[in-house]
């Protein structure tokens, strides 16, 4: 909350785009595109309620996972030539009856402009309340765009006299509003039915944050910018207190998911050297861990021994044979940290409390994981594990 005032932000997420088909929930940096805004609404210190505003049960699903309220849109204003506002309204009338809440600053982030920070939201609200404006959206400065129209099929020069021609250096800064964060009080969206409305600020941003996902080709754009200037500077967020239980399947967690099978027909696995160091610093850190798998082999025990892990093999039921453990434990679901690749795990880690997960887990894991570790499965999970919860 920001100087008593209650902050909301709305998530408008409709289906049917044309561009590029469930655009809101493709995956994007190792996430689904609409769980990067979500995320980045839940990290910011002001914002203190956040909404997706939806008409799709897929995007529902997702993004309530993520962590946010859902406001199911009705189907008359998720239509093609439909106002954001319209859906922003009706979100506010929503949150009102249903919540009970009447907001003070209400904040529009879309998800096809995933290029902000947290930061950023932020110190786009501080702005909105230091100066007593009574709409802000962000904006980047273009400083070398000139800009061109065709009416009645004859050129003309928009943002430049091309007749007299200027220096970048010598022309008036100009900007771009860049489709990221907008801001109102609420009065004054409903009466003027625009976000920008009122005495009017801006937020301004770097250039790299412009670019947004409209088409197939931005995909890869927005994705390396995410992965250089957002995914490589931001740590991932999880509260070690709330950690009682590190549970780890194998095969594709401890392991590359791949077999070695020798000469004599006896099957062997590559494991990693760092996750011997992981658990060891784990348990030292005071960790309960445990390996969970539906394999049968004796590599496995044999690992599990070797690491001093209590281990439950053979398992087709991880879901119900984790509830009974921790059941006998004293444990809480909410207080276990799993770390699964595959669909055998899916179950499971919807249930637990913390689901992790490796780069090259399946998609639907990557959906509900909490964090997607940058490595893949076999390179030293529990390694990076540790170095996540060791810096919490």
């Amino acid at each position: 909350m920001y100087k008593n005032q209650i902050i909301i932000a709305i998530i408008p997420a409709r289906s049917g785009s044309k561009g590029i088909p469930n655009k809101n929930i493709i995956e994007v940096g190792g996430k689904n595109l609409i769980t990067w805004t979500i995320e980045q609404s839940l990290e910011s210190e002001y914002i203190d309620y956040t909404f997706v505003s939806t008409d799709n049960e897929r995007i529902a699903e997702i993004s309530k996972k993520g962590g946010a309220e859902i406001i199911k849109r009705p189907s008359n204003i998720s239509e093609d030539n439909s106002m954001t506002e319209d859906a922003i309204i009706h979100g506010l009338d929503i949150i009102k009856s249903e919540h009970g809440l009447e907001p003070d600053l209400v904040v529009l982030l879309q998800v096809t402009s995933p290029l902000r920070t947290p930061f950023d939201i932020d110190n786009s609200i501080t702005k909105y309340f230091d100066n007593g404006y009574d709409s802000l959206f962000s904006v980047t400065k273009i400083a070398d765009l000139t800009l061109w129209e065709k009416p009645n099929n004859e050129w003309r020069s928009v943002n430049s006299d091309y007749k007299k021609r200027q220096r970048r250096q010598d022309r008036e800064d100009q900007f771009i509003e860049n489709g990221s964060i907008y801001m109102a009080k609420p009065g004054f969206l409903i009466e003027n039915h625009n976000i920008i409305c009122g005495s009017i600020g801006v937020y301004e941003m770097e250039f790299w944050q412009t670019w947004e996902i409209d088409t197939i080709a931005e995909v890869d754009l927005v994705e390396f910018y995410l992965n250089k200037m957002i995914i490589k500077n931001t740590k991932p967020r999880i509260n070690k207190n709330d950690i009682n239980l590190i549970v780890f399947d194998f095969d594709g967690v401890m392991t590359n998911n791949k077999a070695v099978l020798l000469e004599n027909g006896i099957e062997g696995v590559i494991v990693n050297r760092g996750d011997g160091v992981g658990v060891s610093n784990l348990k030292k850190m005071g960790f309960r861990i445990l390996i969970l798998t539906s394999e049968a082999n004796a590599v496995v025990k044999s690992r599990a021994q070797k690491l001093n892990l209590e281990i439950l093999a053979n398992i087709e039921n991880k879901k119900n044979c984790l509830k009974d453990y921790i059941s006998k434990k004293g444990i809480s679901k909410s207080n276990v940290l799993y770390v699964g690749n595959d669909l055998n795990d899916l179950e499971v880690m919807k249930w637990v409390g913390y689901p992790i997960c490796p780069a090259d887990s399946h998609k639907k894991i990557k959906e509900i994981s909490k964090i997607v570790l940058k490595i893949n499965g076999g390179e030293g999970i529990a390694r990076s594990l540790f170095d996540i919860l060791s810096d919490h």
